[in-house]
């Protein structure tokens, strides 16, 4: 009887991001479905049309292939201080107030921050204040709600009232919501916003999607949401940002500035750095240097950076170290300045002094006589009244402060741009033939954890929802290989009408699927930290992005390996899609073998390398065999475990290797196959008596569980020995220098204080949570080792083994997390 083909499955393939896996193998990362009444794939051409649309390939395998494990010299950077240097001195101890204790040093040569104010300063103060917002989108509401309720009043109230009050300016961040508003405008708006930029009044800093998480996020994900944002800013508008601006991310990391430099920023602003080692670089008037990669020796990718004096941007914050003075220049919340209230009033005379005092405190923390001031706050500027207030209110403080001649001081509104030209213009007038970054400090490390006070240390977000984290990854892995096959479908037939229409629609698909992923990288999306109907959100959007790159790829993988392009493509049932609400794979029906149907598999690498991919696929018949070509190939079958440890006779997991080529398809064919000449193999299953482990009468072999050796991982430079009945790390030696490490690992919970998902409060010390007298171990010693794919968020899965705990981590099998 002839069987009947069907070409089932398109898998994609990404690398693992730990270094360790790195070393041996590459996880699949997304399991497409397409089905078709297909003959024989077009593997010959498929792959010699990828090859020669990506020329460069080659010469990145081969470079790849002929790395050896060679010593390297690494040069230190020249640095004035870094990270640990600033740790190692600081005293942390508490005051009554909460407050960080910062001890000055004892030396008196080093130039110290006093906290007087001297009114007859020689030097000249000038102060540039950047009404600002971070008006992009909350972890209060959704995206969609708040937009509709603060961002486009904002934006609204920007051109209306920069268009009013003619040297007054704003800075605006994020691109997504711009974009958004920037769909509703009539020509005359928009004419007027590009004016107000030309101008200098509006300044667009950062002009990513969005300003992103620091600790959570994939580098990846951090370039493409800032291409995104670049990309629109650039074609709509014509700008390329000068300066980064980072306030509000809950620490920064070292990786940051360099992705920065590389976006062609020349300059940057942080905010979220620990208290105390924001006093202790206060204090020593280094809160401006030159940020240098590690393993930068000549700075070459230095980039200026200015820490913010205070712990917030916020106009209460931010004018001084006197939060109730600061409070009273809040004229999006306090009473403006009235109108009819004279220069030479005293009432005036002493609010104008107290602002000019908290502006000299905070310049004595600057090197240069040349400051900022942000106001602002986490909402406002939507309405005419706070705009009117504030303008109002300042320029007339303005113009009594400049007016003062010993004051010495000129103040006015400004953008961040505005600010460094002054900052380089001074330090030309002093030695033009010096760049301002060479005459800064160098700094080298990083500024994570942060912390505000207390010793409370805002890591708890590191973990919060691993769920959506995970998924973020996922959905990010998907978009790039619908990507790279979207572009190679679209090249197929440039000449085909019909093909290239579909081109132009699944474009519009891939462009909203990646705006999605950009979103959820904000600093309070990605790190789990909003309110649960924002975080359901952010779910349905990546869900989504998710089915939008399944569209993608169901289209573009028969266009790239079906003869007849006439042919019908229908997909699965969105039951069967990989990501459902439950966000589960594979799904909970297996792919059906009989003896008169087979199943196509056809894998995808979207890496310019060769890989050796291992594959698991949850099939219905123990019999399965699996063939590459006209040969068939080694299968291990792995039995499926229920919740309650029960081996289920009627699915199982067939696992085999896959040698895929780079940018290519391999197809595989799966078939039932019942001779004693079939290199499929079962699994023993090896159980401890305290793992209560049911096997069911079925095809697998139970026996008990066999004393482990341990387990040995190597290559060039490195080898890696695990404990064989955890499977955890347990020695590293380097082989080029012979050195060995001890590695002493276990996993540990702690019991948190409810109510924050940002800080990491526990109120019990760590205990140790796994317990290896209940793992199970599947395993066949007749074939080479096969790593199964493990749980993300479960025990490592490790050479044949297959790590599995009853009653509280789901099997790798199901991948479902809470």
């Amino acid at each position: 009887m002839k069987l009947k083909t069907k070409a089932v499955v398109a898998i994609a393939l990404r690398p693992v991001r730990v270094a360790l896996a790195m070393l041996f193998r590459f996880h699949m990362y997304n399991i497409m479905a397409v089905t078709s009444s297909t003959t024989a794939p077009r593997q010959k051409h498929v792959r010699a049309h990828m090859m020669s649309s990506f020329r460069y390939v080659a010469n990145a395998s081969d470079h790849l292939r002929a790395r050896e494990c060679t010593p390297t010299t690494v040069m230190l950077p020249s640095v004035d201080f870094t990270t640990d240097g600033i740790m190692d001195n600081i005293d942390y101890t508490i005051s009554k107030q909460g407050k960080y204790n910062v001890v000055l040093p004892n030396q008196k040569k080093e130039k110290l921050y006093q906290n007087t104010v001297d009114k007859n300063e020689d030097e000249k103060l000038t102060v540039i204040v950047v009404p600002h917002s971070p008006n992009g989108h909350s972890d209060l509401l959704p995206f969609d709600q708040f937009y509709e309720q603060k961002s486009k009043h904002t934006l609204d109230r920007i051109v209306q009232k920069l268009s009013q009050y003619k040297d007054m300016s704003f800075i605006w961040t994020e691109t997504a919501s711009l974009s958004r508003w920037w769909l509703e405008q009539n020509d005359a708006t928009r004419q007027q916003i590009r004016k107000l930029i030309r101008k200098g009044q509006l300044e667009i800093v950062n002009g990513g999607w969005v300003v992103p998480d620091e600790a959570c996020t994939d580098y990846h994900d951090v370039i493409q949401q800032m291409i995104e944002g670049h990309r629109w800013l650039y074609n709509t508008l014509g700008v390329k940002p000068r300066v980064n601006w980072a306030v509000k991310p809950f620490g920064h990391s070292q990786t940051m500035p360099y992705l920065w430099k590389l976006a062609g920023f020349n300059l940057m602003v942080v905010g979220s750095v620990h208290e105390a080692v924001r006093e202790y670089l206060r204090q020593r008037i280094r809160l401006q240097f030159s940020w240098r990669q590690m393993w930068d020796p000549r700075g070459d990718t230095d980039i200026i950076t200015q820490i913010l004096p205070y712990i917030s941007s916020a106009t209460r914050h931010s004018c001084g170290p006197d939060t109730t003075v600061c409070s009273r220049f809040d004229f999006l919340k306090s009473p403006p300045i009235s109108e009819v209230l004279r220069e030479d009033d005293p009432d005036f005379v002493v609010m104008a002094s107290a602002l000019y005092e908290q502006y000299r405190l905070t310049a004595n923390a600057s090197p240069r006589k040349t400051i900022f001031i942000p106001i602002g706050g986490e909402s406002g500027w939507t309405k005419d009244s706070e705009w009117d207030n504030n303008y109002r209110s300042y320029q007339k403080l303005f113009k009594y402060m400049n007016s003062r001649s010993d004051w010495n001081i000129s103040v006015r509104f400004g953008t961040m741009t505005h600010y460094f030209d002054f900052l380089k213009g001074a330090q030309h007038d002093v030695n033009p033939t010096l760049s301002l970054g060479s005459t800064m400090p160098a700094f080298s490390g990083d500024f994570l954890p942060y912390s505000q006070s207390d010793n409370t240390y805002w890591t708890g977000f590191y973990s919060s929802r691993p769920w959506i984290k995970y998924m973020s990854r996922e959905v990010d892995a998907a978009l790039r290989t619908a990507d790279i096959l979207h572009v190679m479908a679209c090249i197929q037939s440039p000449f085909d009408v019909g093909l290239q229409e579909a081109c132009r629609q699944f474009t519009e698909e891939l462009r909203t699927a990646r705006q999605s992923v950009a979103l959820f990288q904000k600093y309070d999306a990605i790190t789990g930290t909003s309110r649960p109907g924002v975080v359901d959100d952010y779910k349905k959007k990546l869900l989504q992005a998710m089915r939008s790159t399944q569209l993608v790829v169901n289209w573009a993988v028969p266009v790239l390996m079906l003869t007849d392009l006439t042919q019908t493509v229908n997909m699965f049932p969105a039951t069967r899609l990989p990501y459902g609400m439950t966000l589960s794979w594979p799904p909970t029906a297996a792919v059906r073998i009989s003896p008169t149907r087979s199943v196509n598999v056809v894998l995808f690498n979207p890496l310019p390398i060769d890989r050796l991919e291992t594959v698991t696929i949850r099939i219905n018949d123990s019999t399965v065999a699996v063939s590459q070509g006209n040969k068939d190939i080694n299968v291990q079958i792995l039995p499926v475990l229920s919740a309650e440890n029960i081996v289920n006779s009627s699915v199982f997991d067939a696992t085999f290797n896959v040698m895929v080529p780079a940018l290519g398809m391999e197809t595989v064919r799966l078939y039932r196959n019942d001779s004693s000449l079939s290199k499929t193999q079962l699994s023993d299953i090896s159980i401890k008596k305290s793992a209560h482990t049911i096997v069911e009468p079925s095809c697998f072999r139970a026996e008990p569980l066999p004393t482990f050796r341990e387990i040995i991982l190597e290559n060039n430079c490195l080898k890696l020995e695990f404990e064989g009945r955890t499977g955890l790390l347990k020695e590293v030696l380097d082989k080029m220098s012979g050195r060995r490490t001890t590695v002493d690992m276990d996993f540990v919970k702690y019991t948190p204080y409810k109510g924050n998902s940002r800080v990491f409060q526990a109120r019990l010390e760590a205990e140790s949570f796994a317990d290896y007298d209940k793992l199970n171990v599947f395993s066949k010693q007749r074939f080479d080792p096969i790593l199964s794919p493990g749980p993300p968020h479960s025990f490592p899965a490790y050479n044949t083994f297959v790590s599995h705990r009853r009653g509280t981590v789901p099997s790798y099998i199901h991948r479902q997390h809470q």
